[in-house]
């Protein structure tokens, strides 16, 4: 199956060329021979995980194989070949808001509207197949070169939809995470309580990414009414802390309720916040 529809991309000397090894896990670029299209094929050795664990990734992989939305990493292929789990996505180069973060401080805040609203898109997608990803954090989101279908920056990817946590040994039964599971400050209350989730509680998990992207850190326990503000977050305009307040709310029926409608509403807000900023520096020096 893959062998026939896919072949590895070399070195000049000739040797596979590894995008990335983990441990036992070794991901390679490769074109597939009909679509001609780059990917990434990443080798899991069966050995290496979890029986449980593999049947439960393979049936989100390919729950995820339905998704053709072009603010999600496509998933193309996965199934067993010679021992290995083979998990096939596409090939993307850029950076997680979560590194940006890292290297460059909090973002302006259209900027961070603009990945919500990128990511809002994404779920309304998925929420028209009953997908939810559960896994939404900052660095789950791929900030990739070029400019978002508005012109504007930044364009996005959210990555490994609804495939968070899976793990694998080494030969040294030393465990390592092969996606990153959800930590506890971007998950919804009743994520982390083992409730039924929707699409609402993607909706808290982005409005606390955004949080993060805002400020630097992941909001503070939410309250009914929303998170308290740290000083970082009063110097944001009003209608943003509004927006990410709402998305906060502890219980999920308080919460936007339509995804669509909710995508408006961030676009609504983009739009406000570039009007300020264009204001603000049309008196600049």
């Amino acid at each position: 199956m893959f062998s026939e529809n896919y072949s590895v991309c070399l070195n000049d000397d000739g040797s596979a060329r590894e995008l990335e090894r983990n441990g036992p896990v070794v991901t390679y670029k490769a074109i597939g021979y009909d679509s001609g299209r780059v990917v990434a094929m990443q080798l899991i050795p069966l050995a290496s995980i979890d029986e449980v664990d593999r049947v439960r990734f393979e049936e989100n992989a390919r729950a995820a194989q339905k998704l053709d939305d072009s603010n999600i990493a496509r998933v193309f292929d996965v199934g067993i070949k010679d021992d290995h789990l083979v998990f096939v996505t596409e090939y993307l180069e850029g950076e997680t808001a979560e590194a940006w973060i890292d290297e460059h401080g909090p973002m302006p805040a259209d900027a961070v509207l603009r990945i919500g609203l990128q990511v809002m898109n994404a779920l309304t997608a998925a929420a028209n197949h009953s997908l939810t990803d559960r896994s939404i954090q900052p660095a789950n989101l791929m900030i990739l070169p070029g400019a978002a279908s508005d012109g504007g920056w930044p364009r996005v990817k959210l990555l490994n939809f609804g495939l968070a946590g899976l793990k694998v040994r080494s030969d040294g039964d030393e465990i390592r995470e092969l996606v990153p599971s959800m930590p506890s400050q971007f998950a919804s209350p009743e994520q982390l309580e083992n409730r039924p989730v929707d699409f609402r509680s993607d909706i808290f998990s982005l409005g606390a990414a955004m949080w993060f992207l805002l400020t630097g850190a992941a909001p503070p326990a939410a309250a009914e009414s929303g998170p308290r503000l740290s000083p970082s977050a009063v110097a944001l305009p009003r209608f943003v802390r509004n927006l990410v307040s709402q998305m906060l709310r502890t219980n999920p029926e308080e919460r936007p309720q339509d995804p669509a409608a909710f995508a408006e509403k961030i676009h609504a807000s983009l739009q406000k916040a570039e009007r300020q900023t264009a204001f603000t520096r049309s008196f600049g020096p």
